[in-house]
């Protein structure tokens, strides 16, 4: 989970690392985000665990499907690449994603599908920003 902040008048992405771990239970990771995520801020879900993102929404959080249609990844990619990204100092695996983020075939524009957790999760968020939403969001 990453917290991201769009500052567009800046031209300006913000990143803290929340949470990076893998494999945790429904329940950890609805108890974490209902002590983690401010109230009523925007929570941007991965759509591949439609099941927590239902659990999640009966808890009360706002939380709202990440838009993943044909062609959103190299969208959004060359999108944030008009922003400066601004990471938190301790968001070590972040700062260690966008390093080692590269592409598998430069000339196609298909970036490498690894490492990329933090970068997928912010990337989604980053995008319900910029159209138009003000509100802080997790992803």
């Amino acid at each position: 989970m990453v917290k991201v902040a769009v500052d567009k008048g800046a031209k300006k992405i913000y990143i803290q690392e929340v949470i990076y771990k893998q494999s945790l239970s429904y329940e950890n990771v609805i108890d974490k985000m209902n002590n983690l995520v401010q109230v009523n801020s925007m929570v941007i879900a991965d759509t591949s665990e439609p099941r927590l993102v239902d659990a999640l929404q009966q808890k009360g959080l706002n939380i709202h499907k990440a838009d993943k249609h044909a062609g959103s990844v190299i969208e959004g990619i060359k999108k944030i690449l008009d922003y400066t990204i601004i990471v938190t100092p301790e968001s070590w695996n972040a700062k260690y994603e966008l390093r080692n983020y590269i592409w598998n075939d430069r000339r196609s524009s298909t970036p490498m599908d690894a490492d990329n957790h933090i970068c997928d999760a912010f990337r989604y968020a980053a995008m319900r920003l910029l159209e138009g939403s003000d509100l802080l969001a997790y992803n």
